[in-house]
């Protein structure tokens, strides 16, 4: 049915996502009936907005991190929403971020990279009472959302065109990481 309020809407190729995949927005819908009707002003903009968020997936129960890799690909706009069980297997430092990958080499596809600021990493070093470093081969817990990032390849300082995707969690506070617990043993008699 077509639109004859004047409202905003969105249609297909209405919505789009920024360049980091963090914001939707929708072009303004308006049939040729209603180019001289005004718009409905907050109300339709909201509900146009609202109509285009894209809500991270929620997983139960603990997650590995090829599954939080699944799911954040199933979901490529809004991510998967859960708790991951994963061993820092690789722990990588950037100018402004700290990673922590479950596999030892990042590229892997199935790497899922918990990612923080310095700043964040020694807050969660302090709730942790150990240094990052120390976390290698350490079972964690990260609460949060696996999103889907895309890093482009740069040769002499200039983007190649080229590009491939990791997996991350973003820490925004040291209550996201706690260590695993540890299953009792089982001895088989």
């Amino acid at each position: 049915m077509p639109n004859t309020t004047g409202a905003m809407w969105c249609v297909s190729d209405g919505c789009r996502t920024s360049h980091n995949g963090n914001m939707r927005s929708c072009k303004p819908f308006v049939s040729n009936r209603t180019k001289g009707m005004k718009v409905l002003p907050l109300l339709s903009i909201t509900l146009a907005l609202a109509a285009c968020a894209v809500a991270p997936s929620k997983l139960s129960g603990l997650t590995s991190p090829a599954e939080a890799v699944q799911a954040a690909n199933g979901n490529p706009n809004g991510g998967a929403r859960g708790t991951f069980a994963l061993t820092v297997n690789e722990i990588g430092v950037t100018g402004k971020r700290i990673f922590l990958d479950s596999a030892a080499n990042y590229h892997d596809h199935d790497n899922l990279a918990i990612t923080m600021s310095h700043q964040m990493a020694r807050q969660v070093a302090n709730c942790l009472g150990m240094s990052i470093a120390n976390l290698k081969y350490r079972r964690i817990v990260v609460h949060g959302v696996a999103k889907r990032v895309r890093i482009y390849f740069v040769r002499g300082g200039k983007y190649t065109g080229k590009y491939y995707y990791q997996t991350w969690v973003r820490v925004t506070s040291p209550t996201q990481i706690s260590f695993a617990k540890r299953m009792p043993t089982v001895r088989c008699s």
